[in-house]
């Protein structure tokens, strides 16, 4: 038996599926052409923060190398040959507060770096701790935490007093966790520890 085909029914679905084509070649064009345009504005974007940001972090390694240049061996002499006296500036206050106006970011990298480099030399980090417990909490972060932590656990009992002291100053709620953690246990420097714990304690109103 001899199959016919209708030639009207064959051009109209050849046509109904050339329009379906068109239908879908036209929705993936759209769609590529958002998906590029999305990705070409994700990576422009993308790019140019990051140059932004490499060229950002080349001055600020400028400015920590040009501040250690200048003013590394000026702080650290004026640590050592001034007195210091809690609710007096000196000089040394007075340095560091300059600097801090000039550019906090790179100020605090580089006491940071000379505190670690002076670990070893108590004069030189408690000065530096009586210097950063002056400034608020917000204003020394995340460096003046790390520098007062590190403290806690000096073998020098001055320097550890020292970072109690800084966060006496500070009394932020995370320095809680941070003093009751402190191995701090006998004499006179855990009574000192106790009663800032108590008081902190007491500004938020969690005493026991």
């Amino acid at each position: 038996m001899e199959i016919t085909h209708n030639s009207a029914d064959t051009d109209m679905g050849t046509m109904t599926a050339f329009k379906e084509n068109e239908i879908v070649l036209a929705n993936d064009i759209r769609s590529s052409s958002i998906r590029d345009s999305i990705i070409s504005t994700s990576d422009d974007s993308m790019i140019s923060f990051m140059s932004s940001t490499s060229n950002e972090n080349e001055m600020n390694k400028r400015r920590l190398t040009f501040f250690e240049k200048e003013f590394s061996v000026k702080l650290i002499s004026l640590i050592l040959g001034e007195h210091f006296e809690y609710g007096f500036d000196n000089q040394s206050d007075i340095l560091i507060r300059s600097l801090m106006n000039t550019n906090s970011s790179v100020a605090k990298e580089w006491l940071n770096n000379i505190y670690n480099q002076s670990y070893g030399n108590s004069e030189i980090i408690i000065g530096i701790l009586r210097l950063i417990a002056r400034f608020d909490i917000e204003d020394v972060s995340p460096q003046g935490q790390t520098m007062a932590i590190a403290a806690l656990s000096h073998r020098n009992t001055e320097v550890q007093e020292c970072g109690i002291r800084a966060f006496e100053s500070w009394a932020s709620f995370a320095s809680l966790e941070i003093l009751k953690n402190a191995n701090i246990t006998k004499g006179w420097l855990k009574e000192y520890l106790d009663s800032v714990i108590k008081d902190i304690e007491i500004k938020y109103g969690i005493a026991s």
